[in-house]
Parts: C-alpha cells; structure tokens; sequence
C-alpha cells in the first residue's frame, strides 16, 4: 500500500467518522431541546450546546 492510498483511506475515515459523529450530538441536542420545551423551561439561545 503507497503512502497516497494510505492518505485517501485515512481521509476518507476521518470524514465519515465526523459526519457521523455530527449527526448523533446534533441528535441528542434536537431531542434534548424539545424535551425543554415539552417541560415548559425556555430553550436557550445557541441550541444545545449552551444549555449543556
């Protein structure tokens, strides 16, 4: 295996792995407003990640 394949493999890793990891915090975060919602607190500004 050369050095070029061994980049785009590792390229190609690194973006499926944050693409997936991107989905599943803003899974989480989706959820976890609307669950602030259903209890009535005010969501706020910035999403989740301020709220955390």
């Amino acid at each position: 295996m050369t050095f070029l394949t061994y980049l785009a493999y590792g390229l190609a890793y690194w973006t499926l792995t944050s693409l997936v990891a991107t989905l599943i915090l803003g899974t989480i975060g989706y959820r976890w407003n609307k669950r602030r919602e259903a209890a009535g607190r005010p969501v706020p500004r910035g999403g989740f990640l301020r709220s955390a």
